[in-house]
């Protein structure tokens, strides 16, 4: 083996150490904010992209989500679909366990995730809010009717 190959290995090796450990601690990371959304118990889904791939025939979308995983708990996800087609091509799979380029380019719209959850919660609380007078005045209707 020559110098210049036995210096790139080591250099490798270190570089490979270095990805590796900074890859742990973006898990981590990734996993507060998880944990964190999940003590909200939001029970709303919500999805911004983070990119697209391909040109105007054929579009790939990668978008970060919040949503039920496949274990049923509440997860950051990785959403992947061909624009033309998402019903056959549609994939989900938990963040944590997606490509480590993916996880990298993610952190970047977690705040606009949260802010997309924000707008869907307070959708959803306004949308309760009238549903339930609602059933309030079917309930009473009901009552009266009854007595």
């Amino acid at each position: 083996m020559d110098d210049t190959l036995d210096a790139a290995l080591r250099s490798l090796s270190t570089a490979s150490d270095q990805l590796n450990t900074n890859s742990n601690i973006l898990n981590v990371a990734i996993g507060e904010v998880q944990a964190a959304l999940q003590k909200f118990n939001l029970g709303v889904e919500a999805r911004v992209e983070i990119a697209s791939t391909g040109d105007e025939m054929y579009q790939k979308v990668y978008e970060l989500g919040y949503g039920k995983g496949e274990s049923g708990k509440w997860v950051l996800l990785l959403v992947t679909y061909i624009s033309e087609d998402p019903d056959t091509t549609w994939n989900e799979q938990a963040l944590l366990e997606a490509p480590r380029d993916w996880r990298i380019a993610a952190v970047d719209k977690i705040p606009v995730l949260i802010q997309k959850l924000v707008d869907q919660v307070n959708k959803s609380a306004t949308e309760a809010a009238t549903k339930a007078a609602k059933a309030k005045q079917i309930a009473a209707s009901i009552t009266r009717k009854g007595r």
